[in-house]
C-alpha cells in the first residue's frame, strides 16, 4: 500500500542525506582519480601497467564486507539504546587491526607470486606498483570499519562527511601533481596516501568523540 509523502518529510530526509551524498561523491573522487589521471596525463599503456595491481588491491580490501555489514546495525542500535560499547570497539578494531597487519604482510611478501599467477602479468614494474599499494587494502579495511561501522553507526556523519570531503578534494590535487610527476608510480603512492589520511582522519574522530568520551 503507499502512502503519500509529505513535502516537509521530503525536504527533511533530503537534508539528512545531503552530507553522506557528497561524502560519497568525495570518496569516489579520490578512489578513480588515479586511473583518470594516469590515462589523462601518461596514456593507456600506463593504464594498462597499473591498473590490474590496483583492481586486485582494491578488491581486497573488502574482504571483511559480511562482517561488517553486520556490525553496523548492531552498533547504531546499542548506541540508540545508549549503551557503553567503546570496549567492543576497541575489541573489534583491534581484530581487525591484527588482520589488515596479516593481509599487508601476504601481499606484499607474495607479490611476485600474485602478480605473476594471478594477473599473468610479468612485468617489474607492475610487480613494484602492487608493493607499493600492498598497504591500500589494510587501510581500506580500518577506514570503513572506524568510518562506516562506527562513526556513521554512532551518528556522527558531520565527522565523517568532513574528513571524506576534505580527503576527496586535497586527494585529487595529491593524485595530479604524483601522476604528473612519476606516472604509474605515483598513481600508486598517492592512493596509499590518500587511504592513510582517511584512515588517520577517521582514527582522530574516533578518538576525540567515541573512546575519549567520560
Amino acid at each position: 500500500r503507499f502512502k503519500k509523502v509529505t513535502y516537509p518529510k521530503v525536504v527533511l530526509h533530503l537534508k539528512e542525506s545531503w552530507s553522506l551524498f557528497l561524502s560519497k561523491v568525495s570518496i569516489s573522487l579520490y578512489s578513480t582519480s588515479s586511473i583518470f589521471f594516469l590515462g589523462l596525463m601518461s596514456g593507456n599503456n600506463a593504464v594498462g601497467i597499473f591498473a590490474p595491481a590496483f583492481k586486485v588491491v582494491e578488491l581486497t580490501g573488502n574482504i571483511l564486507g559480511p562482517i561488517n555489514h553486520a556490525m553496523y546495525p548492531h552498533i547504531a542500535k546499542e548506541n540508540k539504546n545508549k549503551t557503553d560499547i567503546r570496549s567492543f570497539i576497541k575489541k573489534y578494531i583491534s581484530f581487525v587491526a591484527l588482520i589488515s597487519i596479516l593481509l599487508f604482510t601476504v601481499l606484499y611478501f607474495f607479490s611476485n607470486l600474485i602478480v605473476e599467477d594471478y594477473l599473468n602479468a610479468t612485468s617489474p614494474k607492475t610487480i613494484i606498483i602492487f608493493q607499493l599499494l600492498s598497504g591500500v587494502p589494510s587501510l581500506i579495511l580500518l577506514s570503513n570499519v572506524i568510518g562506516i561501522q562506527v562513526l556513521l553507526g554512532m551518528g556522527l556523519k558531520k565527522y565523517f562527511s568532513y574528513v571524506t570531503m576534505v580527503v576527496g578534494l586535497s586527494g585529487v590535487v595529491i593524485m595530479a601533481l604524483l601522476v604528473h610527476n612519476y606516472s604509474y608510480y605515483g598513481a600508486a603512492i598517492g592512493t596509499l596516501i590518500v587511504e592513510l589520511m582517511v584512515t588517520v582522519g577517521f582514527f582522530y574522530i574516533l578518538l576525540k568523540k567515541v573512546l575519549m568520551l567520560n
